[in-house]
């Protein structure tokens, strides 16, 4: 008791005083004692409620800043799809080939079940299903198909000198990484590589063909060499099908690393001056007439979305259509997310609902092949996962595979990849674990405004779109398959773009009339018909960024270590008017009686007398 009354003598906290003082009555002395007991058990249970807050506290998201500059964002992407995915002239062109021994009205929707739609078995005969199988096996092991893709490989291999850019433009292909990990194209191989691009060849595979040109004027002024890149991937499979795929670059990487997107320089420029301008044609002469009466594949144009360069498009969610007749401006805007190393390092991905991409890994969107981590990329995971097991097959166009989707298994793909999100865990090939799909700690996302007018205008003659375009239809009349179906829409246009280059009436992308015809009415009828087809097959689509700044929103722990401290001493200070020094004289006074107590003089036993 002694120590106890040196203690509430001596000591800073509030109250203590008055239960030490031997002058005080017994009644202020209990009524001190009350009132320190309540204060040490108010000041006990907010310690917990504090301790207990600052354990179970996560993330919270604010906006960091407002204007953030540009010179941290990449430029999006642009993926070109046609709402037609197949073309009437591919499957001519097969039925030709054949020496005309199979109808079109049977070859057309067999290619169109087991490759574009898929297909049921209900209804279907035995007989039926072997008669096609034979003939899909006739025509994939076929000296015509083989060498339809020998010429495949070799363009996309080894790149094809098109005039269709105002830059340089670099063309990858998916092809040469397949060769490296299957194997070169062989004999004994054959008809697997033909199964897994069958629906590449049939779509608008060749440059030049989809996108006819593109002209990038968001380069970055201060580069040295001022030469504009693009990077171009054509047959880029996703979940609508066969597309092309478009990355300009803010400015050159360094030399060998053109094709690594993941390399890709920061930087972007806003304004619709600055933008990515494309030139689309969607060849609606050649298009395929499908079984959607509503949906995603109704009518001609296009179907365009944006997205960052290291993801995989979902298409079918975020894809805005474009329609054929019509000169479209998409300004983007950009947000830009992040979170700090204090919420990396305290909590796992689960506690701060996020996965930095050092965490999760994916099995097919490889990080090698210039994919990242991020919400739409694990969902589309999440589908191919699931297709693996329900369907036991792979899209072809988008994964190489050794079971490529056709027939029963496309549709059974297309029934899970049509209600992605709909499966939210992968599985992760690195340390084989279930993952919960979360979103990206870190990302850059974007909101498009959309806005569009007619095209072309009636001077079109005097623009360079006039010979760009008389330029890709010669290339069309060049093939006798697409020939056949371009003239029967455009009767004489063959011979007129013939003639055109006979002439030299587009020289250097500038329209000659007097150097084509000198009889008025034969060059106004041509004019027409070329005016015609740009309003029946293309639209010009501009992609710019809207604001010269971007939205950083931040997620940073809820309750920091400085606040827990702060909020600990005001707990203390509140309930027994305690501080640092406080608790410092606390353990002084315990030391110091601890002390006293084994340095204390011990009473000696008495001995006893005989």
């Amino acid at each position: 008791m002694e120590a106890l009354a040196r203690f509430a003598d001596q000591t800073t906290l509030h109250g203590w005083a008055y239960i030490g003082n031997n002058k005080g009555s017994v009644i202020q002395r209990i009524f001190w004692l009350l009132v320190i007991t309540g204060a040490l058990i108010g000041m006990a249970y907010l310690l917990m409620t504090t301790i207990n807050d600052f354990r179970t506290a996560r993330t919270t998201i604010e906006i960091k800043q407002r204007a953030k500059p540009l010179e941290n964002v990449y430029f999006p992407s642009a993926v070109i799809c046609n709402i037609s995915p197949l073309r009437k002239s591919f499957v001519r062109w097969i039925y030709q080939s054949l020496n005309k021994k199979v109808s079109m009205s049977r070859l057309f929707p067999l290619v169109l079940d087991e490759f574009v739609n898929g297909r049921n078995d209900s209804g279907e005969t035995q007989e039926k299903k072997q008669e096609d199988d034979e003939l899909l096996y006739s025509i994939l092991n076929s000296t015509f198909y083989e060498d339809y893709f020998r010429m495949f490989v070799e363009k996309v291999t080894k790149g094809e000198e098109l005039n269709m850019s105002n830059g340089k433009l670099i063309n990858w292909n998916y092809l040469k990484s397949v060769f490296d990990e299957f194997g070169n194209y062989t004999q004994q191989n054959k008809i697997l590589y033909h199964k897994n691009y069958f629906s590449t060849l049939a779509s608008q595979w060749q440059a030049g063909e989809l996108v006819t040109y593109i002209q990038w004027n968001g380069f970055d002024p201060e580069q040295t060499d001022n030469q504009k890149t693009t990077f171009q991937q054509l047959g880029f499979g996703t979940d609508y099908g066969v597309c092309a795929w478009l990355t300009p670059y803010y400015r050159n990487p360094k030399p060998g690393l053109e094709s690594e997107l993941k390399f890709l320089p920061k930087g972007a420029l806003n304004g619709d001056n600055n933008g990515l301008s494309l030139l689309l044609d969607a060849e609606t002469y050649d298009n395929s007439a499908l079984t959607d009466n509503v949906g995603s594949r109704v009518g001609d144009g296009f179907k365009v979305t944006i997205a960052h360069p290291l993801d995989m498009p979902l298409v079918r969610q975020s894809g805005v259509n474009i329609n054929v007749g019509s000169a479209v401006q998409v300004a983007v805007s950009i947000t830009d997310f992040k979170t700090t190393d204090e919420a990396l390092n305290r909590y796992n991905a689960t506690e701060r609902k996020c996965w930095n991409t050092s965490e999760i890994s994916f099995q097919n969107l490889d990080y090698n092949d210039d994919y990242r981590y991020n919400m739409n990329n694990c969902l589309y995971q999440a589908s191919l996962d699931r297709t693996a097991v329900a369907c036991e097959c792979l899209p072809g166009s988008q994964s190489f595979s050794q079971n490529p989707c056709t027939g029963k298994t496309l549709k059974c793909y297309q029934e899970i990849v049509y209600n992605t999100g709909l499966y939210r865990t992968i599985k992760d090939p690195k340390d084989d674990e279930e993952k919960l799909c979360m979103s990206a700690c870190f990302d850059q996302q974007y909101d498009l405004l959309v806005t569009s007018s007619k095209y072309p205008g009636d001077e079109i003659n005097h623009r360079e779109d006039f010979c760009i375009i008389i330029a890709k239809i010669q290339r069309a009349c060049s093939r006798a398959a697409k020939k056949y179906y371009i003239e029967r829409k455009y009767p004489g246009i063959c011979d007129g773009v013939e003639k055109v280059k006979e002439t030299d009436s587009c020289a250097d992308s500038k329209w000659m009339f007097e150097t084509f015809s000198k009889n008025s009415t034969e060059m106004h009828e041509f004019e027409s018909l070329i005016t015609r087809y740009l309003r029946e097959n293309t639209a010009v689509v501009n992609i710019y960024i809207r604001q010269p700044y971007v939205i950083e929103i931040e997620s940073d722990v809820t309750y920091t270590l400085i606040s827990f401290i702060g909020n600990l001493g005001g707990v203390l200070g509140l309930t027994i008017g305690a501080s640092l020094v406080s608790l410092v004289e606390v353990i002084w006074h315990i030391l110091l009686n601890v002390y006293n107590f084994i340095e204390a003089p011990r009473p000696q036993k008495k001995r006893r007398s005989k």
